[in-house]
């Protein structure tokens, strides 16, 4: 059986529809394996009209406290999909084939967290999975859930490898496929998200040192994942 698919999503019925729930229909993922988590009982209602097939749960507002919360709502040791809510694809493997890949390694109990590339250029696929810390974007990720790994910073994504990299010694990254999407800013202003990251990156940097550095990224405070790093 494929794993549960978890979306959460705040305030885009129609780019949820438009885009990853009309993904997953293309594939044929069973729409009985698919949840989407909103912030209150008012976006339910909202979101009902357009995804009335779909299991809507009200979970809480904010990306990185609705990541908790579907932790809590998952069985503990349960390998769950996360999805965004404007993934428009998968290219390289197809999404069912790079599930099922994810799902076999995982299940190898060497590492918690699997993904693809972070983005679509077929020039950089290549067949194989690597195992040091690497980055695997929130867009897209596979992972055995562990309820007692709280996500707590702006950076989520990045921290994420970071703590499931600490837990297993290892992250598996698929390099033959890549997610399509877009990767937008969040609400508040460029100024406000930039400041907001530029803490979030001296966090992480300042708690985790072994397993980060700083880089800039066209002007932007950013976060290099160590790929040398060894457990700690």
């Amino acid at each position: 059986m494929l794993p549960r698919v978890c979306i959460p999503s705040y305030n885009r019925p129609g780019v949820l529809l438009t885009k990853t729930l009309d993904f997953l229909q293309r594939v044929a993922y069973p729409k009985d394996r698919i949840n989407i988590f909103v912030a209150s009982e008012e976006e339910r209602l909202r979101y009902r009209a357009g995804c009335f097939d779909y299991n809507l749960v009200v979970g809480v507002p904010g990306l990185v406290p609705q990541r908790n919360f579907i932790s809590e709502w998952l069985d503990e040791d349960e390998i769950y999909v996360s999805l965004d809510d404007d993934v428009v694809g998968v290219k390289g493997g197809g999404l069912l084939d790079v599930v099922r890949r994810g799902v076999a390694l995982l299940e190898t109990r060497r590492a918690g967290l699997f993904g693809v590339l972070p983005k679509d250029d077929a020039r950089c696929f290549k067949d194989s999975t690597t195992t040091h810390l690497s980055f695997i974007v929130g867009a897209f990720f596979i992972c055995r859930n562990h309820k007692d790994m709280r996500i707590q910073s702006f950076c989520e994504d990045y921290e994420r490898c970071i703590l499931y990299f600490k837990r297993y010694g290892a992250v598996f990254r698929y390099r033959g496929a890549g997610v399509q999407t877009r990767y937008a800013g969040t609400s508040g202003g460029l100024e406000g998200r930039l400041g907001r990251k530029r803490n979030a990156v001296n966090q992480l940097i300042s708690t985790y040192p072994d397993y980060c550095s700083f880089r800039d990224k066209k002007g932007e405070a950013d976060i290099l994942l160590k790929w040398r790093a060894i457990n700690m």
